[in-house]
């Protein structure tokens, strides 16, 4: 068993978004980031951003340690803190 950050399992039926789910939320990204880049704004987030959102992802009720994704959007090893349009879908960042 893989223990979260508290050093609890996480709990049973700990499932992440439906393969669509996931797709519409990738395809969300692109697409910001996508308008990023024509804007000229900054695609990737600095290193001190990066740093505070694993922080946070990782210490999060939705994050799930044996999958190593979220289980509220279904990011996978926590993508959208390298992009720097993104945001946490429950506000966290």
């Amino acid at each position: 068993v893989v223990l979260s950050v508290d050093g609890k399992a996480p709990p049973k039926g700990f499932r992440v978004p439906s393969f669509g789910r996931m797709a519409m939320n990738a395809a969300g990204a692109a697409a910001r980031t996508a308008g990023a880049f024509v804007r000229g704004d900054r695609i990737f987030a600095d290193s001190e951003t990066r740093a505070v959102r694993d922080c946070i992802c990782i210490q999060c009720e939705f994050y799930n340690w044996i999958k190593r994704r979220c289980s509220f959007c279904g990011c996978k090893e926590q993508w959208k803190i390298y992009l720097n349009a993104e945001k946490c879908p429950e506000g966290k960042w």
